[in-house]
């Protein structure tokens, strides 16, 4: 679990460090959408999964409680949802979610 927590911690760094390309870019006002959304929303993510680490539940999906997979969580470490229930959720419309 440690190492999870230290791979998050990293990423969120990474995106957060001052003096980086994306703080360059901030200032310049020439962020993409993509990288708007690594930004805000994977960061929201990876917060997200420290605070899941927090309470325990870090592994469990925030959906139907089920155990998000190992290979999932070293591939997307913030990942919230199992498998599954992130396919399903990318399924449904966006007006949807």
């Amino acid at each position: 679990m440690s190492a999870q927590r230290a791979r998050i911690v990293e990423r969120l760094e990474r995106y957060n460090n001052p003096g980086t390309a994306r703080e360059q870019l901030a200032e310049l006002g020439d962020l993409s959408p993509y990288q708007h959304y690594k930004i805000n929303t994977v960061s929201a993510f990876l917060h997200r999964a420290l605070a899941k680490i927090a309470e325990g539940s870090y592994g469990r999906c925030d959906r139907c409680g089920g155990e998000i997979a190992n290979a999932r969580l070293l591939l997307v470490p913030a990942a919230v949802q199992c498998a599954t229930c992130g396919q399903e959720e990318d399924r449904r419309p966006a007006h949807a979610r």
